[in-house]
């Protein structure tokens, strides 16, 4: 998943949505004769965790996209919490309703939580700077309960690999749209500084930046597909977290 920040100071921070990578062989606890087998990393999986018989007689059959999108995968979440895991949730939650946005709800609570443990590094490590963007990733896993887990956020996500379909795609939604948002909140940002004086030294300037609330900004326009997730004024909450 990925995180824009469209400003450090003052933060906006939105959740721009992100895909799936899913592994070619069915997670099972009982059987490690692979180290492989259960890896995401596509390479590693198919190369390393079947017998040489086995990838020969899967390129005559079509192959499963290792990287896929959310949408791609609400079908098949609604056929396991109705069928499969119908124990999960009440028939009349939300979470059965939508298992996706249940998933993505968990994901955004998450990334807000970091981004407020880490707000004040965050805004000082911008201290030499008027104001910057950042774009970030974060990664989690998904367990049999549809509980999300995260593993790490990077401060250099990939955004290569355009053999994925599912990431050609992402790439060509959200790419132009962050331009456009970051664009946005510069230029709100200017033309609240038109007032000063043109003499005005850049540690003055700096000192007007960190004066500036988010609600000086919003709402923006151009924010496309992406969630408000984290300001210095407001941390995304679901109410709905699992325990």
């Amino acid at each position: 998943c990925f995180v824009l920040f469209a400003s450090i100071r003052p933060m906006l921070a939105y959740y721009g949505g992100g895909y799936l990578r899913v592994s070619h062989n069915i997670y099972d606890e009982s059987d490690f004769s692979s180290t492989h087998k259960h890896l995401t990393n596509v390479g590693q999986n198919d190369n390393k965790s079947k017998t040489l018989k086995q990838l020969e007689d899967e390129k005559k059959e079509p192959k499963i996209e290792a990287v896929t999108s959310f949408e791609d995968w609400v079908p098949e979440l609604q056929r396991y919490v109705t069928q499969e895991r119908p124990d999960l949730f009440a028939a009349d939650s939300p979470q059965r309703a939508d298992p996706m946005l249940h998933i993505q709800s968990q994901i955004k609570h998450a990334i807000s939580t970091a981004i407020s443990a880490y707000y004040e590094s965050i805004v000082k490590s911008d201290e030499h700077a008027e104001n910057e963007f950042a774009w970030m990733g974060a990664d989690f896993i998904i367990d049999e309960n549809l509980k999300v887990w995260m593993t790490e956020m990077q401060t250099g996500p990939g955004m290569g690999h355009e053999e994925f379909i599912a990431k050609k795609n992402f790439s060509r939604k959200m790419v132009p749209t962050m331009i456009k948002l970051v664009e946005e909140v510069t230029n709100k940002q200017l033309l609240m500084l038109q007032g000063q004086k043109k003499a005005a030294i850049k540690s003055k300037r700096m000192d007007m930046t960190k004066n500036m609330k988010s609600s000086d900004f919003l709402p923006l326009e151009n924010v496309g597909a992406f969630d408000l997730i984290a300001t210095d004024q407001y941390s995304y909450r679901y109410e709905l977290m699992p325990n």
